[in-house]
């Protein structure tokens, strides 16, 4: 199963998270300033998770049916 998982995660980071498996990098946020976080939910970048979550979705549910089927 762990390669199936580092599979995922690189293929994550390539096609979605633009390099990176980290919220902070992909949304562009300093988690800990509460100012960034303010104008984060105030701005476009939510909606940008927003697709990046269904599309984390939908890689996830490719390699589910993946390993059901034994590749």
């Amino acid at each position: 199963m762990w390669p199936q998982i580092q599979k995922f995660i690189d293929r994550f980071e390539r096609e979605i998270g633009r390099g990176s498996i980290y919220c902070r990098d992909i949304a562009g946020v300093d988690w800990r300033d509460l100012e960034a976080v303010k104008a984060f939910y105030r701005s476009e970048k939510l909606l940008n998770c927003q697709r990046l979550t269904g599309e984390t979705a939908r890689l996830l549910g490719e390699f589910l049916e993946g390993f059901e089927r034994g590749k």
